[in-house]
């Protein structure tokens, strides 16, 4: 907003000490309340409901209202949700806010796991293998992730790429594994040989590493990611649908066609081996009808714009007693 406020003009001055060493100095003391517009807010008709529009200011909505800046700050006394969250943001202003709020990597998966070790499929949520600050390996990228958190009502994977700046492409067969540190410096340790074109692939020393990679990656759990057919998407250019996305564009929820949150169903991926109904059916739900982080945040900003303002006939009488009483220091 351009220009000083003069809102704390008319609060009352009292002594006050910058420091303990200072000498006291007259300042506005500014925990005086007075619940003059919470008196107002108990009465219709002083107030309206307005919209704010998009890179509208608070002064700009108070000249456009009231004929001058000067009473920008009412509309934060007046409505609660301003105090608490601020002046809604630009339209222009949202994507990079959901970038900032929203930094890592999301990705979707059927919520179970095939366990190499028993040769069955077990739910996602029951693995010590998948839990915040675990390791992740992706096959096709040769990157390797570590679990930020999981959502397992839908599936879901938060990564931070070890490798700043990286993405992982879309899977071969569409897996993930789960693998520990010493896993990490075994594919690591081929995947930089490989890289290397000083290295010849008959060496001993590149197939010595590219067996015990490949023996890694055998013995390793996997989960895998949720692809955009099993998500069902009927508007794929409008709806994120990709098994791996950036959290600002991943589905934060699911809803029917009345707006309540839904959940998609469980179906065993293995009744021959395993009995039990853990794995996430994609089928039960279509992201047409999911809400992703960004649209979330959109939501909430729009709700912002709704607020109620003193009506313009009765603007200045309100003003004036608000600092009247500031000036006495008196709530009453």
């Amino acid at each position: 907003m351009a220009g000083d406020t003069n809102f704390f003009v008319n609060f009352p001055k009292r002594d006050y000490r910058f420091g303990t060493n200072e000498a006291a100095v007259q300042f506005q003391d500014l925990s005086v309340y007075i619940d003059l517009f919470d008196q107002v807010k108990e009465y219709s008709t002083y107030y309206e409901s307005y919209q704010i529009q998009n890179n509208e200011r608070p002064d700009h909505v108070s000249h456009n209202l009231y004929g001058t800046t000067d009473h920008y700050w009412t509309f934060w006394l007046l409505n609660d949700h301003l105090r608490l969250n601020g002046w809604p943001m630009d339209n222009w202003r949202i994507f990079k806010q959901a970038k900032a709020y929203y930094p890592h990597i999301v990705c979707m998966t059927l919520g179970s796991v095939y366990r190499k070790q028993f040769d069955r499929f077990d739910s996602m949520s029951t693995l010590d293998s998948f839990k915040e600050g675990a390791l992740l390996w992706f096959p096709q990228s040769r990157e390797a992730a570590r679990i930020v958190k999981l959502n397992h009502n839908l599936g879901q994977i938060w990564i931070e790429m070890l490798n700043e700046g990286t993405f992982p492409v879309e899977q071969r067969r569409n897996i993930v594994h789960p693998i520990i540190e010493d896993d990490l410096i075994v594919l690591n340790n081929f995947k930089d040989l490989d890289n290397d074109p000083s290295i010849n692939s008959t060496d001993f020393v590149y197939r010595e590493a590219l067996e015990q990679a490949e023996n890694v990656i055998e013995n390793a759990d996997y989960t895998e990611l949720a692809t955009p057919d099993q998500m069902r998407s009927t508007i794929e250019s409008e709806r994120t649908n990709a098994a791996i996305t950036y959290e600002w564009e991943a589905i934060h929820r699911f809803e029917d066609l009345k707006g309540n949150t839904v959940f998609p169903d469980y179906l065993n991926p293995d009744p021959v081996r395993y009995r039990g109904a853990f794995a996430l059916d994609w089928s039960s739900v279509g992201t047409f009808g999911s809400v992703t982080y960004l649209e979330r945040l959109q939501a909430a900003n729009d709700q912002m714009r709704s607020i109620e303002v003193i009506k313009a006939d009765a603007i200045n009488d309100i003003v004036n007693e608000f600092k009247s009483l500031l000036k006495t220091g008196n709530d009453d």
